[in-house]
Parts: structure tokens; C-alpha cells; sequence
């Protein structure tokens, strides 16, 4: 096995700082996590104020059958350690943070301790279903009231007005239908 020498390792760094996968080779470089243990930390296991890290998991793929996905076990090990986090690390991780409550915030959510501190398109995928679903439904319930109301005033102004609204939201529906489906 080859070592990455300390420029090859900034360059690394570099190539990957603006990518989904920055604080994932941050924790393996400065760390030497692995990648299951990663994609098991939780931030409930990251103390950003003592600077260190509670690996006690790890995250793996099954194959096959019915238990086909993901799955936590404990680490290689089979126990857990402690691991201090440089100064660099924690100030990424810190802006990280920020940035990943902010993303939850635009969806309606809040961050929370449980959970996991790497973003997985698996998890992304599920926050934009959840987010379809409710657009989906507040659309649809929107458009049921619109009918209402053109039903009530047809004919006069308000209903020609709660028409084009009704159209409108069905429109919308379609679109953001369509653009879940791109997604």
C-alpha cells in the first residue's frame, strides 16, 4: 500500500474541497476513519468543542435477499474508540455544519444531533421524496380549494379569478411532478 506524500495530500484536498465527498477525505486524512465508520458518525458523536470524534460504528452495504441495504455493525475493532480533531478539521466541520443546517432549514427541518454527518445520495434522495410529497399534497389541497371557490362564484369575476388560480396550481403540480422525476 502507498502513502499519499504531504503535497500529494494537499492537492488531494484541493481537488476535492468543493465536492460532496470534501469532509469525508478531511476524516480519512487527518483522522484515518474509514469509510464505514464515516458514514455511521452521527453529529451527537462529533464534539466540535473538545475536538474529538466517538467512533463507536461503522456503516455497510448487505447484498442480496430480503436484507439487501444498509446496515450499522461496530468497527473492525469491535469497539469503539476516541479520536482527537486537528484544529483544521474542526473548522471545516464547523462550516459544514452550518451549511448542512441551513440545506435542512430550506426543506423545512432542523439538524439534529442524530443525524449523520455526511450527506449520502441515499439520504438525499429521501429528502427530496419527503419534500415531493408535501409539495405534492399542499399543491393538490390548494387546487381542491380553488375549485371550491370557482364552483361558488362562477360566472362572476372572483370565480373567473379562482379558475386561472386552479390552473395555475395544476400547472405548478405537473412541473414540480416532472422535476421529481429528473431528480
Amino acid at each position: 500500500m502507498q502513502s499519499y506524500d504531504f503535497a500529494q495530500t494537499v492537492e488531494l484536498l484541493e481537488l476535492v474541497r468543493d465536492t460532496p465527498i470534501f469532509i469525508s477525505v478531511l476524516l480519512t486524512v487527518f483522522c484515518g476513519l474509514c469509510r464505514g465508520e464515516i458514514r455511521a458518525l452521527r453529529w451527537r458523536e462529533v464534539d466540535l468543542v473538545t475536538g474529538q470524534v466517538s467512533v463507536a460504528r461503522s456503516l455497510e452495504q448487505t447484498k442480496g435477499g430480503k436484507s439487501k441495504g444498509l446496515r450499522f455493525k461496530s468497527p473492525k475493532s469491535g469497539k469503539g474508540r476516541t479520536v482527537a480533531l486537528p484544529s483544521t478539521v474542526i473548522e471545516e466541520l464547523q462550516a459544514y455544519r452550518a451549511k448542512r443546517a441551513q440545506e435542512f432549514l430550506r426543506l423545512g427541518k432542523g439538524l439534529s444531533d442524530d443525524d449523520l454527518v455526511t450527506a449520502h445520495e441515499d439520504e438525499r434522495r429521501r429528502l427530496a421524496r419527503e419534500l415531493h410529497d408535501d409539495v405534492t399534497q399542499r399543491v393538490a389541497g390548494l387546487a381542491i380549494e380553488a375549485a371550491e371557490l370557482e364552483g361558488n362564484a362562477k360566472g362572476t369575476t372572483n370565480g373567473d379569478a379562482a379558475h386561472s388560480i386552479r390552473e395555475g396550481l395544476v400547472e405548478l403540480g405537473e412541473d414540480e411532478a416532472a422535476l421529481a422525476e429528473s431528480a
